[in-house]
């Protein structure tokens, strides 16, 4: 009987989580990646299902892996600063019939996303694809809450002056 609930369990955290984390990952360490990473993220879930503590957040704990996932991958395989955008996974809730304005919408954010520093993109992608709260990515970083919001900031303005050059005019 544990079995087939974990296994429901299991089915109802990929169902729910697996799109975000999926793009998370894909930005984070690439899409030719992703999906393998993915995996590796919800093997480590299972794996360490045990040390869960429920006074915090699942959805901070999931992507706290995730993120180790990345940053293991990344290391091992030199990747850091030579990530490339697999065009044909650009987002898995496009479909065939989108419009052409919309796709080279999410590509200028997608090009935004990977012009910013490691640092920058984590913060952005753990606050807008993971929910964090500010002072949770601080937590999970070991990084004050004044480095988090500075990166936030900073990532905030470059991918703005990126996507909106002449500011406005």
């Amino acid at each position: 009987m544990e079995d087939s609930e974990s296994m429901m369990d299991a089915q109802n955290l990929v169902a729910e989580y697996g799109g975000r984390l999926h793009r998370f990952i894909g930005h984070m360490a690439g899409w030719s990646e992703a999906e393998d990473l993915l995996q590796e993220t919800f093997l480590r879930v299972v794996r360490s299902a045990g040390r869960y503590r429920e006074e915090g957040k699942l959805q901070s704990w999931l992507f706290r892996i995730a993120d180790n996932v990345c940053r293991d991958h990344l290391r091992a395989s030199r990747l850091r600063r030579s990530m490339a955008l697999d065009e044909s996974a650009v987002d898995l809730r496009s479909g065939p019939l989108e419009s052409l304005a919309a796709r080279e919408e999410r590509e200028a954010v997608a090009a935004a996303v990977r012009s910013l520093t490691e640092e920058q993109r984590r913060v952005f992608l753990l606050r807008e694809e993971g929910g964090m709260t500010f002072r949770e990515i601080a937590e999970m970083s070991g990084e004050s809450i004044n480095t988090v919001l500075g990166r936030m900031h900073d990532a905030l303005r470059k991918m703005k002056s990126i996507l909106n050059p002449t500011g406005g005019k």
